[in-house]
């Protein structure tokens, strides 16, 4: 069996796949066995696109945190520009993925199956990836207070927001299907103030072309 055999068996056996990772030429693992629900094949090519330009273009040296990591796609991403990867998620399956793919395509990316709200790492690290997360969160704020207390410069965030100019979220109930997780919308400004009682400041918002979404890039409070 070749080697683009072995890699397509595991990447169904893996599967389903919510990321869509190229693992070798033309081999990509949503092509391959896709999950259920309404992103289009690439995803999240479109999210990557928007998010890139604002990312260091050379993280080499650089000690990278992802935060609910999911299939990887970010991890890979930042691992090829040189980084350091520690990807987290609290699904042992798409930790799973990521081992797959760390070894398959030869990255520097370690793993560990962990809360963001509750997880405890004392390793230093230069960036926080904290990206498509604080909506899943059931806690938001203190996901935001938890991954400030792990020694770090910078965080980049990314979620979902919802209109208004006051600061506030509001839930959006479970719904059937892909919808079944409860989820936090909150305004850009209730962003911010979440992050500033957490412990950052110097809050970057970037010019983002996804709709309804939020990008910005905040640094610890130096105390």
């Amino acid at each position: 069996m070749s080697k683009k055999e072995n890699v397509t068996n595991k990447i169904k056996l893996l599967g389903p796949w919510f990321h869509n990772v190229e693992v070798m030429d033309g081999l990509f693992t949503r092509e391959i066995n896709p999950s259920p629900g309404p992103q289009p094949t690439a995803h999240p090519l479109s999210r990557w696109i928007a998010l890139e330009p604002h990312i260091p273009q050379s993280m080499d040296g650089l000690k990278v945190l992802d935060v609910g990591s999911a299939d990887g796609f970010f991890s890979v991403e930042f691992a090829k520009r040189g980084a350091q990867v520690l990807a987290t998620d609290y699904s042992k399956e798409m930790i799973n993925r990521i081992d797959f793919l760390a070894k398959a395509m030869d990255l520097p990316i370690s793993t560990e199956v962990c809360s963001a709200e509750d997880m405890k790492l004392t390793k230093e690290f230069d960036i926080i990836f904290n990206l498509g997360l604080l909506y899943h969160s059931r806690h938001p704020l203190l996901l935001l207070e938890n991954l400030q207390s792990i020694p770090h410069r910078t965080m980049y965030l990314e979620t979902v927001i919802t209109d208004g100019d006051d600061a506030f979220l509001y839930l959006k109930p479970p719904q059937e299907g892909v919808h079944y997780i409860p989820k936090w919308f909150p305004t850009k400004s209730c962003v911010i103030e979440m992050l500033k009682f957490a412990g950052y400041s110097d809050i970057e918002i970037f010019e983002y072309t996804t709709p309804n979404r939020l990008f910005l890039k905040a640094e610890k409070t130096v105390k």
